[in-house]
């Protein structure tokens, strides 16, 4: 997040056409507030139909303009929320999520690509009621980073895929996270990708509540839990 070049990289509304970028951006707002008005939803979605307009009449747009719109309404509680939308989403590690569209957003068509965030916080499991505004801006990434993996897998079916994700233990430490992962897995069969995952304990490969029948596992001889490895 601190190299301006890769601002908006998972914008959805840069990445994503109309159909697939509202699902997700509205995911990613209700996050960061859960506690949204339907006259704010409503405006919010109103919003994103105006900037798509403008990005496919050839304008750059991203998240911000949609704040933007938002901040000028006359309606105070809309105002409101635009305003705070914007606040949380300058300066701060959302800004990777959250642009005007002044660069390409991560493209799924790339032969090879690697996405990290430094930093990323996430909230742990159980603990909802809890979750801190660093969490919330994790979870945000989580599941634009989840959406572009999904489809990098899934969108052309005739080409084999390889996704591989390192430090499996952030995927497994919040149920958002678990939801993502055991989707990916379940590409395998259908749309011809292969899943490769990395992690440090062979805890973090526990299957409890998951059906997919993935896969095969190699593990390094770990001196915490010789029984499970």
């Amino acid at each position: 997040p601190r190299k301006e070049e890769n601002a908006g990289m998972l914008d959805p509304l840069v990445f994503l056409n109309r159909n697939e970028g509202k699902g997700l951006a509205l995911t990613m707002v209700k996050t960061l507030k859960p506690s949204m008005t339907d006259k704010q939803e409503n405006a919010l979605l109103e919003a994103m139909n105006m900037v798509y307009d403008e990005k496919e009449a050839g304008e750059k747009r991203g998240m911000l303009d949609v704040f933007d719109i938002l901040k000028e309404s006359s309606v105070e509680e809309i105002a409101d929320f635009g305003q705070s939308m914007y606040a949380k989403s300058t300066d701060s590690v959302l800004s990777v999520a959250f642009s005007r569209g002044q660069h390409k957003g991560i493209n799924t068509n790339d032969k090879i690509t690697v996405v990290g965030i430094k930093n990323l916080e996430l909230p742990s499991e159980g603990h909802v009621a809890e979750v801190t505004d660093v969490e919330k801006n994790g979870l945000v990434l989580l599941y634009a980073i989840g959406y572009f993996i999904k489809k990098f897998g899934s969108e052309d079916h005739t080409e084999e895929t390889l996704i591989t994700m390192d430090e499996l233990w952030q995927f497994k430490a919040t149920n958002a996270g678990k939801k993502i992962l055991n989707d990916i897995k379940r590409l395998g069969r259908s749309q011809n990708n292969f899943l490769l995952v990395g992690t440090q304990s062979v805890e973090d490969i526990d299957s409890k509540g998951d059906d997919t029948g993935f896969g095969t596992v190699f593990a390094f001889y770990e001196e915490k839990n010789p029984d499970r490895v």
